[in-house]
């Protein structure tokens, strides 16, 4: 079965689970999220501080992408005979605790247990700002205009540069996974990316930050962040909101740049990008915080049967594959 198939076999018919975050007392927001090493990490890529960092970006996505703030969360440790190691576990401990300091969330509880392999969870609750409404993924109005916050793809490209043979040779003559941070000079073409890349894959992290709140002072319909490609999530947006939507892909920030190193699906079906695809009736600026914002489309109609239609150099564009899929 699909994700999407599993996840409503446990919601009500009539209240469909559609966002990421449950919305309570008006302006208590909750969500969770899981990494599961294999699936989204892997321990001889990721050091304990990336996937500490990452489980808690991912969180505060979800929250950023209903229009909250992050207050305080539960942690849930399945530790393998690796994780529970003191030095594994004691790096893990002091990365999570510095990110939490650096967006003001108290760790409150959770819990400890033996696994064969790493299982994180992290469940967060946040709040709305004073007489601000919850953004969702239903509420994209015709007319509105669909935007898109920095770039999609590179987190596809640090998988490929990771995992093919290719890509790993040209990577590793100066630069190694495990210090991706540690920028050399070399003569490596395209350097740059390869190392953005590479942490784009290993340790994403939401726009929460970059944006500062300000997207808030803003009307905001509808938003979801790209976690599963923006095939599958500029669907989910348009059938939660029961809209026909139209998007051009040329308008992609830095798409030209990407294409040299991949395919256009493989770009449009990046996941855990954590950018911020939504809806607005206004015109926003094209940076805001001096981070891209990118007007791709637009919502055409309301639809029984809604649909996402993309365009690429002013042609219709089907894609061959949508992406990764969960099961």
């Amino acid at each position: 079965m699909k994700e999407d198939e599993i996840i409503q076999l446990f919601a009500k018919p009539s209240h469909p689970m559609l966002d990421d975050c449950h919305l309570f007392d008006r302006n208590k927001l909750l969500t969770t999220d899981s990494l599961s090493e294999g699936t989204h990490f892997r321990l001889d890529w990721s050091s304990p501080e990336d996937i500490a960092i990452k489980l808690i970006e991912v969180n505060v996505s979800d929250i950023f992408s209903s229009g909250g703030i992050p207050k305080f969360c539960l942690l849930n440790l399945g530790l393998s005979s690796e994780s529970s190691k003191k030095p594994w576990i004691t790096e893990f401990s002091n990365a999570f605790r510095k990110r939490l300091e650096l967006y003001g969330i108290e760790l409150v509880g959770g819990d400890t247990f033996s696994s064969s392999l790493t299982q994180l969870s992290l469940t967060l609750f946040g709040e709305l700002p004073a007489l601000n409404t919850a953004w969702s993924r239903s509420g994209a109005k015709v007319g509105d205009k669909i935007y898109l916050t920095g770039s999609l793809g590179l987190s596809h490209l640090g998988w490929k540069i990771l995992s093919d043979p290719n890509f790993r040779i040209l990577a590793e003559k100066n630069l190694k996974p495990s210090s991706y941070e540690n920028k050399k000079e070399s003569n490596i073409e395209n350097e740059g990316i390869i190392q953005e890349a590479i942490r784009k894959h290993l340790r994403p992290e939401s726009v929460y930050a970059k944006l500062n709140k300000n997207l808030m002072n803003y009307k905001i319909n509808s938003a979801m962040d790209i976690t599963d490609g923006l095939f599958q999530d500029s669907w989910k947006l348009a059938k939660a909101s029961g809209k026909t939507i139209q998007i051009n892909i040329d308008k992609l920030t830095r798409l030209g740049e990407f294409l040299k190193f991949m395919s256009l699906d493989e770009i449009l079906g990046s996941g855990e990008e954590l950018e911020l695809l939504f809806t607005s009736s206004e015109l926003l600026p094209e940076k805001l915080n001096a981070y891209p914002i990118a007007e791709i489309g637009s919502v055409l109609s309301t639809s029984d049967k809604p649909k996402v239609a993309f365009t690429y150099q002013d042609e219709i564009y089907l894609p061959k594959s949508v992406g990764y899929s969960h099961f």
